[in-house]
C-alpha cells in the first residue's frame, strides 16, 4: 500500500482511542518518505508510551533523514515532556551509530533537570550541523 496510505494513517494518529493510534504508529514505521517521517515525529509526542515507542522505533532506521525532522521539532516542541521522552528513544539509539559523536549534546540535554530550555538550543545547533554537511 505504501505512501498512498500515509494521509489515513496521520488522521488515525489523531484518534481517541490508543489501540487506533498505535496501529497507525507501526504502519508508519515500515512506510518510507518525508509525509511518513513527519507523522512520526509528532506521534513522538503522544499521550500513550507504546504509541511513542512504535513511533520512535520507526525514526531510527531513517537515521540522519529522521534526524532532521526530529532537530526541527525539537526546536519547536521541546516543551512537551511526552515529546521529549519519545526524541530521547530516539536520539539514544542513533547515539549507539554513527551519529553517536553529533546527538550526544542533544541526548545530554534531554537527560538534564532543565530539558525544555537547554534542548531547543542543542537541537538548533545539531540542525545547523546537518544542513552545512
Amino acid at each position: 500500500m505504501g505512501g498512498s496510505t500515509v494521509p489515513y494513517l496521520v488522521d488515525a494518529l489523531k484518534f481517541r482511542k490508543g489501540w487506533v493510534r498505535w496501529e497507525a504508529a507501526k504502519a508508519l514505521g515500515q512506510i518510507p518518505g518525508p509525509a511518513a517521517t513527519r507523522a512520526l515525529v509528532d506521534a513522538l509526542g503522544d499521550k500513550t508510551s507504546d504509541v511513542r515507542w512504535l513511533a520512535a522505533e520507526g525514526l531510527v532506521p531513517r537515521g540522519r533523514k529522521g534526524l532532521r525532522v526530529l532537530m526541527q521539532a525539537l526546536v519547536e516542541k521541546s516543551d512537551s515532556a511526552w515529546f521529549r521522552e519519545g526524541a530521547h528513544h530516539v536520539l539514544f539509539d542513533l547515539s549507539q551509530g554513527y551519529l553517536g559523536d553529533k546527538v550526544k549534546p542533544v541526548l545530554e540535554a534531554l537527560e538534564d533537570v532543565d530539558a525544555s530550555v537547554e534542548v531547543p538550543l542543542k537541537a538548533k545547533a545539531l540542525l545547523d550541523l546537518l544542513e552545512e554537511t
